[in-house]
């Protein structure tokens, strides 16, 4: 079965990056992009609740709306840690605020410091694919 992943990032270099690594890692993984968190959320807006994809990465910096005004939506909207997809931050920001702030959001179950190598993202993966 395939894993539905959804990469949220404005940085296209990135977007372009992750894309290789996950196909690297498994081709049958299925990516779709979105350049800001508004993007994002108006695709959520027309998908079932908790089953529009089984992963998200997550930037925290991004134009029109952010990662964390992403999470707010979510929450707003009904959604938790049962109905929401594996999300993980992905940020260059290694701001000790940002790591709290996500260490205790009831969404967020991970948190990936940019540039990120195959390594975590295979862990990222493998971890998910265990689970299921």
């Amino acid at each position: 079965m395939a894993i539905r992943t959804i990469i949220v990032d404005d940085d296209r270099i990135f977007r372009f990056l992750i894309s290789k690594i996950l196909d690297s890692i498994n081709p049958e993984i299925e990516q779709r992009f979105f350049e800001n968190g508004q993007e994002f959320v108006e695709f959520m807006k027309t998908q079932p609740q908790g089953d529009f994809c089984d992963i998200v990465l997550l930037d925290i910096n991004m134009p029109v709306r952010d990662g964390w005004g992403v999470l707010e939506w979510a929450q707003e909207n009904g959604f938790h840690a049962e109905n929401f997809p594996k999300t993980c931050i992905v940020s260059s920001s290694i701001d000790p605020s940002d790591l709290k702030r996500s260490s205790e959001h009831p969404l967020i179950s991970d948190y990936l410091v940019k540039p990120l190598s195959i390594d975590q993202i295979n862990k990222v993966f493998s971890q998910l694919s265990s689970a299921n």
